[in-house]
C-alpha cells in the first residue's frame, strides 16, 4: 500500500476535506523534491470519505 492512505477522523467534514487536500498537496510537492521526479500525482485516487457510525 504505498500509493494511498486511510485516516480514521472525528470531526467537521469540511475541516477534514480540507485538512487531508492539504495534507496530500504537501506531501506530494515534498516527495517530488526529495526524489526529483518531476510532477503529477502520486497517490492512487482521489480523496474520498465513509461515514462511520459510532458504537454506543
Amino acid at each position: 500500500m504505498t500509493n494511498h492512505f486511510h485516516l480514521a477522523i472525528e470531526g467537521d467534514i469540511q475541516e477534514i476535506s480540507a485538512f487531508v487536500s492539504g495534507l496530500s498537496s504537501r506531501y506530494t510537492i515534498h516527495y517530488h523534491k526529495f526524489y526529483d521526479n518531476g510532477h503529477g500525482s502520486i497517490w492512487q485516487g482521489r480523496y474520498k470519505s465513509i461515514l462511520v457510525q459510532k458504537e454506543h
